[in-house]
């Protein structure tokens, strides 16, 4: 199986506190579109103040997608079908990433894709009770997902970095 498109919630990527992107957040996007990996942004429109287009655009990311999809309700696995759709792949050539086991982890599972909890922050507490609430992979560090990926799913290569697959 090969990894053929990662999709991102701008929740991981992007510091609300400080207003500014993550620290691993550039290095992460150049490295995968480095390794031919499309990319896929994925986000919930905020309910006040700047639209998500203009502050993904103000945070310059939108260079790094393929597509780009905000929604205005929870995501949905019809949101991950269609990023799919847009990107001619099929779901078991997709790895979803995100924080929120209900808002991605479920989804991506219903849908088919590869699962990457990323265990921080708000929702770092969350425990997977359902088959379809279980990651396939569970990182703590944005870092760590290109290795991850490489190890778990090594037709792109790569070296072990440490991040343990979820059991």
């Amino acid at each position: 199986m090969m990894v053929e498109a990662v999709i991102l919630d701008l929740k991981i990527l992007y510091d609300q506190k400080t207003d500014c992107l993550v620290e691993e957040c550039l290095p992460l996007l150049e490295r995968l579109r480095g390794l031919g990996i499309k990319l896929c942004l994925v986000t919930k429109e905020n309910k006040e103040g700047e639209t998500r287009t203009s502050q993904i655009s103000r945070l310059g990311i939108s260079r790094y997608f393929d597509f780009i999809l905000i929604v205005y309700e929870e995501k949905k696995e019809e949101d991950f079908q269609r990023c799919l759709a847009e990107l001619l792949l099929r779901p078991h050539q997709a790895v979803i990433v995100g924080d929120s086991i209900e808002k991605e982890i479920y989804p991506g599972n219903k849908t088919g894709m590869i699962t990457v909890w990323y265990a921080v922050g708000q929702f770092a507490s969350a425990h997977p009770e359902t088959g379809y609430q279980k990651p396939d992979i569970i990182i703590t560090k944005l870092e760590d997902l290109i290795g991850c990926l490489m190890e778990n799913y090594p037709e792109k290569g790569g070296d072990h970095d440490g991040s343990q697959p979820a059991n």
